[in-house]
């Protein structure tokens, strides 16, 4: 190997793997907290821009002995999206279905549209699956699909696929 092939090497050993994933690679990395999806096919993950005393985090989870309430919030000029993603009777590893036949729970609220509010379609319960789950470290991840619906709404179908997550839960 030549000194210039070497330099090359050693270049791309120190800015190659410096280089910022613009999504997370897979539901089981543990590379911090992170929700991401797609919106009727559009990217979607949730962040937090906003500092000071009233910021909130961009995913916030609780589990208590009913299951887990997870919200993600995506931030940003003119207002913000947030994701909200009842799992009830959540343990270990294994599919679930999220929200509940018998009741209207808001899965998405985006507060720049006029229309702005869509709830768990309870005729078909999304799919929540929980590959990791670490309850010493209050650590999970896994993927997640929905439909969501407003029947009161033009466009009233609000789909999610693709969705990957990973975090630390109170």
């Amino acid at each position: 190997m030549n000194k210039h092939s070497l330099y090359l090497f050693f270049c791309f050993l120190l800015f190659g793997s410096s280089c910022k994933k613009d999504k997370p690679g897979t539901a089981d990395d543990e590379q911090g907290d992170y929700f991401t999806c797609y919106v009727n096919g559009q990217y979607w993950e949730a962040h937090s821009d906003a500092a000071g005393p009233q910021s909130q985090p961009a995913v916030y989870a609780q589990m208590n002995q009913y299951g887990l309430s997870l919200s993600a919030t995506k931030f940003y000029d003119e207002g913000f999206q947030k994701f909200f993603i009842p799992v009830y009777n959540i343990q270990q590893p294994g599919t679930y279905v999220i929200g509940k036949v018998d009741s209207e729970i808001t899965g998405f609220v985006n507060y720049s549209e006029d229309c702005n509010h869509h709830y768990h379609d309870t005729l078909n319960l999304g799919t929540f699956i929980l590959n990791k789950h670490n309850p010493s470290e209050h650590y999970m991840s896994g993927t997640f699909s929905m439909r969501l619906i407003n029947k009161n709404c033009e466009d009233s179908v609000v789909d999610i696929t693709n969705g990957k997550f990973a975090f630390h839960y109170y």
